[in-house]
């Protein structure tokens, strides 16, 4: 099944093949998400016109509305803001996986972004200081985060 997505400028496309993890096709708009992401690098957009940061999927601009729009390297360090922990697989395949977390984390620079937290149920706290990993998964690699080292 193809699920088409991102009419206005990407023209993306989704290709599910039974699994939950990995994009086939990115749509254009996220490419250097996905570039930074083979070389190990989390990147994120900042404003030409402002000089805000912005998450990877922004194509404008909140605050000024410009689409002057350059990819940066993150820092990967970042606050967990909230978290779930999911104790019943969403597909059969994942069932080996439950329990995990996931969790919405304010990155050092500003943006949030939604991701799998790595680590024991115990350690999650709001508040918790984490740094990404990148992760090969079947579908490709993906970024995740665990608890920051000192």
């Amino acid at each position: 099944m193809t699920i088409e997505f991102g009419k206005h400028r990407s023209g993306g496309f989704v290709e599910w093949d039974g699994r939950f993890v990995g994009l086939h096709d990115p749509p254009g708009d996220t490419s250097g998400f996905w570039d930074g992401l083979d070389q190990g690098k989390l990147r994120i957009k900042k404003c030409g016109g402002c000089g805000l940061v912005l998450h990877p999927r922004r194509i404008v601009c909140r605050s000024c509305m410009s689409m002057d729009l350059s990819w940066i390297d993150a820092s990967g360090r970042g606050t967990l803001y909230s978290y779930t922990t999911i104790f019943r697989a969403p597909h059969e395949d994942w069932a080996g996986r439950v329990p995990y977390h996931l969790g919405l984390i304010q990155l050092a620079e500003g943006p949030f972004l939604f991701s799998e937290i790595l680590c024991d149920a115990p350690t999650l706290s709001v508040g918790l200081k984490l740094e990404v990993t990148v992760v090969d998964e079947p579908g490709g690699r993906l970024t995740k985060f665990k608890p920051a080292s000192p």
